[in-house]
């Protein structure tokens, strides 16, 4: 296994956030992890409202299941067409919980 050089954690304060480890299975378990540990603390800031770690993982995995009530199933592909939003962070989120393919244009 190849370890990843990453410089520039070092020029980030120790407890700013959980390091990630030279070898991440992928992404949605690194979400969960930091849900884990950061469940209370704020995961968004957007336009003076904020979504905790928590929030974030509600929506995400509520979004799944209503595109799974849907007939969005394994391999099928979503469109995501959202500016900068917090929405747009749930969408990819919630995609990757019923492993869909994004793609992007």
């Amino acid at each position: 296994m190849t370890t990843v050089a990453r410089p520039w954690l070092s020029s980030y304060p120790e407890n700013l956030f959980h390091r990630p480890s030279d070898d991440p299975s992928d992404l949605l378990t690194a979400f969960r992890a930091t849900v884990d540990r950061h469940a209370a603390r704020p995961a968004v800031h957007y336009f003076g409202s904020t979504t905790t770690w928590e929030e974030l993982d509600r929506q995400s995995d509520a979004l799944a299941v209503y595109l799974g009530e849907v007939g969005v199933g394994h391999g099928d592909r979503v469109a995501v067409y959202l500016q900068n939003v917090p929405a747009y962070l749930v969408t990819l989120l919630a995609i990757g919980v019923t492993a869909l393919v994004v793609r992007k244009r």
